[in-house]
């Protein structure tokens, strides 16, 4: 497997989530700040996301 320089284990994967999760943050509040609709509600997006391990 460690040949694979894709599959380098369980904290490949938990990098690489964490990433995704922390982009997709940005990412959310950007458009919160750009619209700057009221309507959305910051509840709506799922700010806070546990992986159980």
């Amino acid at each position: 497997m460690k040949d694979n320089p894709q599959q380098s284990g369980p904290d490949f994967c938990t990098h690489s989530i964490q990433y995704s999760v922390d982009k997709f943050k940005l990412l959310a509040l950007e458009f919160l700040d750009k619209e700057e609709n009221k309507e959305i509600s910051p509840k709506m997006l799922p700010y806070e996301i546990t992986f159980n391990e």
